[in-house]
């Protein structure tokens, strides 16, 4: 069994350190059915989407894995309008 050494600093509390940082500049890979959970649709819609040019295309792992980076989904929706124009205001502009 191997023992590391931290110092001052105790193994759990440097394991929760590194997962901390690691978690701030690292993105999450998301399947597409984890994508299409956030979103609340289905995978199929997914593709429908990314196949119009309407959702950013995933990243392919290999032959038969993709996944999506969360940055990229957090971002497609913050670039999405927070809310429907409606009728009449489409009849004032």
């Amino acid at each position: 069994m191997i023992r590391f050494n931290f110092g001052a600093i105790s193994a759990p509390a440097f394991r929760q350190r590194w997962e901390g940082a690691m978690s701030e500049t690292l993105d999450q890979l998301l399947t597409a059915q984890e994508v299409a959970d956030k979103l609340r649709t289905t995978p199929s819609n997914l593709y429908r989407k990314i196949k119009a040019g309407r959702f950013p295309a995933p990243i392919q792992l290999s032959v038969r894995c993709v996944r999506w980076r969360e940055s990229d989904v957090a971002r497609w929706l913050n670039s999405l309008p927070t809310s429907v124009p409606s009728e009449a205001d489409l009849e004032t502009a």
